[in-house]
């Protein structure tokens, strides 16, 4: 990151910007790239899986699928449990936090029998 603002950018583009960050980090690193975003007016694109984080530091979000941008909004009215279930087939629950937050969690499939 340190790297990418020494150039003083007007976008910061970034994939996966949390990855393999224990919970702790991934807020860490989250939080510092949405305080430069403010302070600096930099804009950010980020590529996530995590759809959760997304919606707690997003204005806006795009879901990718097959290679296409399918659906861009706001995480309020993009991250539903039908629109992912439609571009993604997974079967979630989509929770409102005590702060207003989304939480997007997954629900288990039952176990088939062999």
């Amino acid at each position: 990151i340190a790297r990418a603002l020494a150039q003083q950018p007007e976008l910061l583009v970034m994939d996966e910007p949390t990855s393999a960050l224990d919970l702790a980090a991934q807020l860490d690193v989250m939080e510092t790239i949405d305080r430069l975003r403010k302070d600096r007016g930099i804009g950010v694109l980020s590529s996530t899986h995590d759809l959760t984080l997304a919606a707690r530091f997003v204005d806006v979000v795009h879901l990718v699928a097959r290679g296409r941008i399918v659906e861009a909004g706001p995480p309020s009215e993009v991250l539903t449990a039908d629109i992912i279930a439609t571009h993604y087939g997974a079967d979630v629950q989509v929770l409102t936090d005590p702060t207003g937050g989304l939480i997007v969690a997954p629900r288990r499939s039952p176990r088939r029998s062999p």
